[in-house]
């Protein structure tokens, strides 16, 4: 999975945790240097302490000069923390596996998270130049990396925290970075990363992987080792349901809330734990060795793609380059194809696919949805379409629910009236997120129902046709 937060007071907290000796005394590994902007800023290899406090400041890794316009007082962002966490499963194998299989997996995750940064760096990050900032560059990102291992429940749970400095280098300029893109990205980017993940693992390590919802698992790792693993979780769910919430927000409120300080015991001392606790359900070493059947099957990236697109087409009436390499990578996750691969054939399937119709700067749509929209005007704008009164209510009818309903805006009233009284099959109402359209819908489904029209909803979620 892929979060992204502002880093804010979380930098001091990475930088404490890490710790050269970390294996037997405690802590996490120390943070890597990451980007084509820190090698060009001569920044490479085990990040310094020092350095990276001072590229969060906005200023050189050795505090002597800025490298960007700082704002006045403490607003200055610092950067993102960017954290690609394995699914659980992954990290239940990596405790209990031995020294060998443990690296192996390690150095998956590494080269997995690698590539989706690359890819970020490569397709996402920006930085604003110009009169007024109008002009959007791409940027060479310049980033710090820390890899973990523990949950704060000191379960097993390999991730990594990105953190993606906000200072980039472009055209030989270090410049701030728009951030929008990176939130707006991080669905498609998690995918990937799963993807690359799920692809590394099963060539490298030869275990096998199966579909767990939007991710992956390993098979042969029961849900009762993972549940044993997942203390974390469990006391966030509990917070959310003492509180009785469930929304994503919440959810989030939540973590925050039973977040505490993360232990310090040393690897050392915890993989022993781990495996002697996931030997109670018949989890060992000896197991997972005998479960690695080797060999990769991997599927047709382009036939892949091809399937992302009719699944996407079938509920979107358009879509980005970005939701087409999502959808791949969600599907690529079981696929045995790497980033590399895919992000290759979803370029050739969008250039080369003549079902494909540009509608728009980075969207476009299928040619049978094009003729789909196009007959259903043709169907709206027809004579005896236009002119048709069937389902032309009665005025003193609206009238009444109108009154009924005082507490709508006039907008509101106007499109009740609009929906119910213009002639025509087909009538439209167009308004912003937040501006009572399903309110007015409401009222303009009760006025039908009461002058003894059936009413049924068609939306492309079943809750939202119901609503």
């Amino acid at each position: 999975m892929l979060s992204v937060a502002a880093l804010g007071g979380n930098l001091r907290y990475y930088l404490d945790l890490a710790n050269v000796e970390y294996f037997h005394d405690g802590g996490e590994p120390s943070g890597k240097w990451f980007g084509r902007g820190a090698a060009a800023l001569g920044l490479e290899g085990v990040a310094d302490k020092e350095a990276v406090t001072n590229l969060a400041k906005g200023l050189s890794a050795d505090g002597s000069r800025k490298l960007i316009q700082l704002g006045k007082g403490k607003n200055h962002q610092a950067g993102w923390d960017l954290t690609f966490s394995a699914p659980k499963s992954v990290s239940v194998a990596w405790a209990v596996a031995d020294e060998e299989l443990r690296q192996k997996i390690q150095q998956c995750h590494d080269q997995a998270v690698n590539r989706a940064l690359e890819f970020l760096q490569d397709n996402v990050l920006v930085s604003r130049t110009g009169k007024g900032g109008k002009e959007l560059v791409s940027a060479d990102m310049v980033a710090v990396t820390f890899q973990h291992g523990t949950s704060r429940a000191n379960d097993p749970q390999l991730h990594t925290h990105s953190l993606v400095m906000n200072v980039a280098v472009s055209n030989g300029k270090t410049r701030t970075i728009l951030s929008k893109p990176l939130y707006q990205m991080k669905m498609t980017a998690g995918a990937l990363y799963r993807s690359e993940l799920s692809y590394l693992i099963q060539r490298e390590t030869g275990l096998r992987i199966q579909p767990d919802g939007f991710a992956f698992k390993v098979k042969g790792i029961g849900q009762a080792v993972v549940d044993l693993f997942s203390k974390r979780r469990q006391q966030v769910e509990a917070a959310l349901a003492s509180n009785g919430q469930s929304s994503a927000a919440a959810a989030q409120r939540a973590t925050l809330e039973t977040r505490w300080r993360k232990d310090v015991t040393p690897r050392a001392e915890l993989f022993p734990q781990w495996q002697k606790d996931a030997a109670r359900f018949g989890l060992t070493a000896w197991s997972l060795e005998h479960a690695r059947t080797g060999g990769l099957k991997v599927s047709n990236p382009y036939k892949l793609v091809d399937s992302s697109f009719r699944k996407l087409s079938g509920v979107h009436s358009t879509f980005t380059k970005s939701d087409l390499l999502r959808e791949a990578a969600l599907l690529g996750q079981i696929s045995g194809v790497s980033i590399d691969r895919l992000t290759r054939n979803v370029d050739k399937f969008i250039q080369k696919n003549p079902e494909i119709i540009p509608v728009a700067a980075d969207r476009f749509t299928s040619k049978s949805n094009l003729k789909l929209e196009s007959d259903l005007l043709e169907m709206a704008t027809a004579t005896e379409s236009r002119n048709s009164r069937k389902h032309v209510v009665d005025v003193s009818v609206v009238e009444q629910h109108q009154l009924k309903n005082s507490h709508l805006s006039w907008e509101q009233q106007t499109a009740t009236s609009h929906m119910t009284l213009a002639p025509g099959e087909v009538t439209c109402v167009d308004g912003m997120a937040g501006t009572g359209k399903t309110s007015a819908m409401k009222v303009a489904a009760d006025i039908w129902k009461s002058s003894g029209y059936d009413v049924v909803g068609a939306c492309i979620s079943g809750k939202a046709a119901q609503g």
